[in-house]
């Protein structure tokens, strides 16, 4: 490049880096955005081209007081290669100085090492790396390009109060933007887009306007020029944390299968109850008719084949049962059964008969009603129901035999141990019952008061 054209080419760069130092709120002297080509030539041209040492500057900021450095490359050719050295000395400078941004301006490429000084020294300064080929020209004065302002902490509080907005409702914006690395954008700014519209003219007060954020998770300094080895090895692992679920996946899958294939059915049948149907028994129609077993009450749905069927047999262990001390033992002894369960809050007694505490009978009716009444009281209350008949809400009776004397006392008693209320009442006439004496057989179901 002769020295003319270089002269020309770093003009235009110089007037873009102040212009972009001015618009990031730094002091930059007037005559320095307005320097002409033959100013330009006249105080920093030398007989070689220019002096790229005398473009080094430092620049303060208006508002925080904070010092921003410039610094162009000494190289002067556009393909040679910038190495790590310029590029500490350039962080070292920026140490000395206090300085929290830097601005690199470079000619030729920069190598991956030297990118990397960047990236390391990014805890302690804001290093940017531009080509002189991205300041030729201030992209923010193109007539495409629409207005860009920058918000302060509070305009930002404003406009997310104002439409009630948080900051990731915002559009995003990458630092490898132009416009953001003009402006030098960090994480969490916004920034106000301006733009002219066909009907409207140029939006004001939110008209015709859009904003943007700087993307959260990209707040580092990148280079055009620099080799994105950062992104590669993004989606590299990406990709193999997707491949890694899916194997998981098949081996969890695989595992299963195995072991559903080495499973051992045990040999204890967990269904002791099987009943037994036969086609012989049945209507046209036995899938429509549900079957009880009457010992196990258990529900039975018949087909249209002879099968068997099984029901598990309910765990009895939480009930509690009760005898009285006189006959009610004799009876359990004898015949296996108790005179009363207790299910939740009821009590239920099994039928109680005219017995006396040595199992005998009388033969009057009357006195033979009488006693199985007692009976049920001494029941009652050896089962915990304190109130006796006054706890007794359900009464099945079955006579044998069944006349107009046995319901007329069956009346006469219920009064007597139940004045204050009426229970539910069932009254069967049987040909017989267990035992010969009896004459009656009564059961009850009384509610205990908690």
């Amino acid at each position: 490049m002769d020295n003319q054209a270089q002269i020309t080419r770093l003009h235009r760069v110089w007037l873009t880096v102040n212009q972009m130092v001015l618009d990031r709120g730094y002091v930059v002297a007037e005559n320095e955005t307005t320097i002409t080509r033959e100013e330009f030539q006249n105080t920093y041209g030398t007989a070689s081209g220019v002096d790229r040492t005398a473009l080094r500057q430092f620049f303060r900021h208006k508002e925080s007081n904070s010092q921003l450095y410039v610094e162009f490359s000494t190289n002067t050719e556009t393909g040679e290669t910038i190495g790590i050295k310029p590029l500490r000395a350039f962080a070292a400078t920026l140490a000395e100085h206090q300085c929290a941004v830097g601005i690199y301006v470079y000619a030729g490429k920069l190598s991956p090492s030297a990118s990397k000084v960047a990236l390391a020294v990014a805890a302690q300064h804001s290093i940017e790396l531009f080509p002189e080929s991205d300041l030729i020209v201030n992209i923010t004065q193109h007539e495409l390009v629409p207005k860009h302002e920058v918000l302060s902490k509070e305009e930002k509080l404003e406009l997310l109060e104002k439409y009630r907005l948080k900051e990731t409702q915002l559009p995003r914006i990458l630092p490898v933007d132009p416009v953001a690395r003009y402006y030098g954008l960090k994480r969490g700014q916004v920034v106000k887009i301006t733009r002219r519209s066909p009907t409207k003219g140029v939006g004001g007060d939110g008209e015709n306007c859009g904003g943007g954020m700087l993307h959260a998770g990209e707040d580092r300094l990148k280079s055009t020029e620099a080799p994105r080895l950062g992104e590669l090895f993004l989606f590299v692992k990406r990709v193999f944390w997707v491949w890694f679920v899916f194997f998981c996946i098949w081996l969890w899958s695989l595992r299963n299968i195995h072991s559903l294939a080495r499973r051992e059915v045990s040999a204890i049948d967990p269904w002791p109850c099987r009943i037994h149907v036969t086609m012989s028994n049945l209507p046209s129609q036995p899938s429509r008719i549900v079957s009880t077993n009457p010992s196990l009450s258990c529900p039975v749905l018949l087909p249209d084949s002879a099968q068997t069927y099984r029901c598990p047999i309910a765990n009895m262990s939480h009930l509690s049962y009760f005898n009285d001390p006189a006959a009610g033992k004799h009876l359990r002894e004898a015949y296996n059964f108790s005179q009363s369960v207790r299910v939740g809050p009821n009590i239920h007694l099994s039928g109680q008969g005219g017995w006396n505490e040595k199992l005998e009978f009388s033969s009057d009716l009357s006195e033979h009603l009488e006693q199985a009444y007692l009976n049920i009281e001494t029941a009652l209350r050896a089962a915990g129901v304190e109130r006796g008949w006054e706890g007794v809400w359900s009464v099945r009776s079955y006579h044998c035999p069944m006349n107009e004397e046995a319901f007329d006392k069956m009346v006469e008693l219920n009064k007597k141990y139940m004045p204050n209320h009426a229970p539910i009442w069932t009254c069967v006439g049987v040909a017989a019952l267990a035992l010969p004496p009896m004459m009656v057989e009564i059961e009850v179901v009384a509610h205990i008061q908690e």
